[in-house]
């Protein structure tokens, strides 16, 4: 599986999705930011941000699309990530 990320080229930083930029990538940027699981919502967003009639675009020269392939690692059962304390803890309350 294929997702994506927008990266600010200059700070580093993800776009967190939205329609409110920053140019200098404080708002609306985060040190994770938002994965777009298909390359249509990722398009569409980009295109959220273009120019609208009697409206300014915003700045997407800095912009950076990042693709991540994900796979599977490993599956384990609730009980091999959790450790057993929390789960007696829970269950006896």
């Amino acid at each position: 599986m294929i997702v994506y990320k927008i990266q600010h080229a200059r700070t580093h930083l993800f776009s967190k999705g939205g329609m409110r930029v920053n140019p200098d990538g404080r708002y609306g940027w985060s040190k994770n930011g938002k994965i777009w699981d298909t390359l249509g919502r990722l398009r569409a967003h980009i295109t959220s941000h273009l120019p609208k009639s009697g409206e300014r675009g915003t700045d997407m020269s800095e912009w950076r699309i990042i693709s991540y392939q994900l796979s599977v690692k490993d599956i384990q059962g609730v009980h091999e990530v959790v450790t057993p304390d929390k789960i007696i803890k829970v269950l006896s309350s």
